[in-house]
């Protein structure tokens, strides 16, 4: 009796399962890429205070430092549409960049120093798109291959350059299939050496689900480096003026 119940239970068990599979199996590249620009249309604009963590052993040429070193970075950051950004460092010392698109500015507040460059004739700039507000996969596909498998509940995206490129072999995107975020990146150079590993946590903010915390481990020649972002005081759709991002 114990067993023919447990079959019955199996039974159900395994007709749950067919019934959600279809349903996830059926989830192709372009539905997975509209479910994460859906999450990331929500964010019209955002705004944070940072504290960013930098650990490294990077050693530059001729240097006779050695050892781990560490700063910490105290800022903000004001984000808008896909192509806005601007990033103010309070400490340890005070600096801005603004990304509007077209045009990048880096100004030195306490010398009035400005560099000014025009972003949109760089060649290959636009094949992620701006990552401040997310990768656009959608843009991604022209110079990509993409491909998608599921691992659980989550999924993989897969993307290798169409192109040759000699620095960068492939990507990958952790795509938490809960609400539609991408969770992890990871960055694999030549000989299919992972390069970077980018983790993002996430919280809902009026209505959004917008980074909460980065952390990025970036593996190079010249050393190692580990690089933490907290976002605190997030506010998202409040409105920032256009003006905040003039160059």
């Amino acid at each position: 009796m114990n067993n023919r119940r447990i079959v019955i239970a199996c039974l159900g068990l395994m007709t749950a399962a067919l019934l959600v599979m279809p349903a996830m199996a059926g989830l192709s590249l372009d539905d997975l890429i509209g479910k994460i620009q859906d999450n990331q249309n929500k964010v019209q604009d955002m705004y944070a205070d940072t504290v960013t963590t930098i650990n490294s052993n990077f050693s530059a040429p001729g240097s006779t430092q050695s050892g781990p070193k560490e700063m910490v970075q105290k800022g903000k950051i004001w984000t808008k549409g896909k192509d806005k950004t601007k990033v103010e460092i309070d400490s340890p010392m005070k600096q801005v960049t603004i990304s509007n698109g077209k045009m990048l500015a880096m100004i030195n507040p306490a010398t009035g120093q400005k560099y000014v460059q025009d972003i949109s004739k760089i060649k290959g700039r636009e094949q992620l798109g701006d990552q401040s507000n997310g990768v656009d996969l959608a843009k991604a596909k022209q110079y990509f291959d993409l491909s998608v498998r599921q691992d659980g509940n989550n999924y993989v995206i897969t993307g290798k350059p169409k192109q040759a490129n000699k620095f960068l072999a492939r990507i990958e995107f952790y795509i938490d299939g809960g609400n539609w975020t991408t969770s992890k990146l990871l960055v694999y150079g030549p000989k299919d050496k992972l390069m970077s590993e980018s983790k993002i946590e996430y919280q809902q903010v009026n209505g959004a689900m917008v980074p909460s915390k980065t952390t990025a481990n970036i593996d190079s020649p010249a050393g190692k480096m580990k690089v933490s972002m907290q976002f605190n005081n997030i506010k998202v759709n409040q409105g920032i003026n256009d003006n905040e991002f003039k160059i």
